[in-house]
């Protein structure tokens, strides 16, 4: 029953664009305690209904992905990120500004880690294991 209402009420924003402040609530109020992955993924699963994007599961974090080359992905894309903005806002800790240096060393890490299977995971290893040293 509740999983009805909310996919109603998420299927509404779809509808409403970018002027979904009203429907909001209602996602609020009938997602109650959901957990923002089981969130997520009902949003995307909803998202790649009514625009026609296909999603599928990432193999090495589980995490479903969005067929950046469809044709509605942008607009998929940034119905499923709004609601989860609205639902799950980060806190003022994780707004932090980075540094340029720092940004241009990990995307350099990044790109160094794409040549490898788990890239995300691996990346993550090194970084961690640099600051153990």
């Amino acid at each position: 029953m509740q999983n009805e209402t909310l996919i109603k009420a998420i299927r509404a924003t779809f509808k409403k664009g970018d002027d979904l402040d009203s429907a909001i609530a209602d996602v609020k109020a009938a997602a109650g305690r959901m957990s923002e992955i089981k969130f997520t993924e009902l949003a995307m699963t909803l998202a790649s209904d009514k625009y026609g994007v296909a999603i599928k599961r990432a193999e090495s974090s589980g995490k479903l992905m969005w067929d950046s080359k469809a044709e509605n992905y942008e607009t998929a894309k940034k119905r499923v990120n709004r609601l989860i903005a609205e639902l799950f806002p980060k806190s003022k800790s994780e707004d932090v500004e980075i540094p340029a240096e720092l940004l241009k060393a990990a995307k350099q890490l990044a790109e160094l880690a794409k040549k490898y299977e788990g890239s995300r995971s691996l990346a993550s290893k090194a970084l961690a294991a640099a600051f153990a040293k």
